[in-house]
């Protein structure tokens, strides 16, 4: 019996995106940064709330994470892999989608 026959549909849901969370971490860590995240690097440095051009909450977790890596690319992308995991995991409850190997998938 293989590994995905033996794992309930909850477990393969979560596996997939425990399995996403860390190489969007391991991802993030490596490659270099694109214009935006710099960008939103920078305004995380010296935030202002009463920049009318760009929304907060991308700054605050560039921040937060940056406490935990540094001035890394990991610092920037860290809680961005983090919230997408959890946007899913929101989305999918949200909509009571049925946990069966087919809706995952």
């Amino acid at each position: 019996m293989s590994f995905l026959q033996k794992i309930s549909a909850k477990g393969l849901f979560y596996s997939i995106l425990f399995l996403v969370t860390i190489l969007n971490i391991f991802q993030g860590a490596f490659i270099g940064l694109i214009e935006d995240e710099a960008y939103y690097w920078v305004f995380s440095q010296d935030m202002a709330w009463g920049y009318f051009d760009h929304p907060p909450l991308v700054a605050v977790w560039i921040k937060i994470s940056s406490f935990f890596f540094g001035n890394t690319e990991a610092g920037v992308r860290f809680f961005s892999a983090i919230s997408l995991s959890l946007t899913f995991i929101i989305i999918w409850k949200t909509l009571k989608i049925e946990f069966t190997k087919q809706n995952v998938k």
